[in-house]
């Protein structure tokens, strides 16, 4: 009982918090999972291609020497859009 009483006492004490609204965590997940995608697609399509490289080798796939190499090819080849 008797810790039952100093807690609510410190909450009493403790300066009170505003409480969030539920939409702005819903903006604030759309928003943070948004720029994820938008920043790692370009890294995840270079890594697909390169594993998918792999499995085909002597077949009229491009072959690429590296992520760098992978992205200038793809880049020159098809354009911005490629990611």
């Amino acid at each position: 009982v008797q810790d039952l009483l100093a807690w609510r006492v410190f909450m009493s004490a403790s300066p009170a918090r505003p409480q969030s609204k539920g939409w702005q965590h819903s903006v604030a997940g759309a928003v943070g999972g948004s720029g994820a995608v938008l920043l790692l697609h370009p890294f995840d399509v270079i890594k697909t291609r390169l594993q998918v490289q792999d499995g085909h080798q002597g077949q009229s796939l491009s072959s690429y020497k590296g992520s760098a190499d992978a992205a200038r090819s793809m880049l020159q080849r098809e354009g911005w859009r490629v990611f």
